[in-house]
């Protein structure tokens, strides 16, 4: 998942590499969804924001793919991991970590269900 480096720790040089590695990531990530290869558009946002984790165009895209996936625990993973993100407004930091709190909260009652209809299946039954 992706991680902040510390900004005060990097060298302009590296800075500038970062900007334009991000930079032909998201060609490339453009180039991916223009293709409809949306697993490698994934991958690579995925990329940038290990560079670079306010970026909203990656988060964005990312977040659109396990929504359409469907692939909750990863979506809760980007929603908590985003909040740690420099430069997000405190309204918006508060949301995603409601958003992911709730779908840690509806995955654990799901789980707890599919094992309670998996033991009455399982339950021989009387007449």
């Amino acid at each position: 998942m992706p991680t902040s480096r510390p900004r005060e720790r990097r060298s302009s040089e590296q800075v500038a590499r970062e900007s334009a590695e991000v930079a032909g990531l998201r060609k490339q990530v453009h180039a991916a969804l223009a293709g409809r290869r949306h697993d490698e558009a994934a991958e690579l946002c995925k990329r940038i924001l290990e560079l670079e984790p306010s970026d909203a165009e990656a988060f964005t895209l990312l977040e659109s793919y396990y929504r359409k996936r469907r692939d909750y625990a990863s979506l809760r993973d980007l929603l908590l991991a985003s909040t740690r993100a420099t430069g997000l407004a405190v309204d918006v930091r508060k949301l995603r970590l409601r958003e992911g709190e709730l779908m840690a909260f509806v995955r654990g009652r799901a789980q707890a269900l599919g094992m309670m209809l998996g033991q009455a299946e399982t339950e021989p039954r009387t007449k």
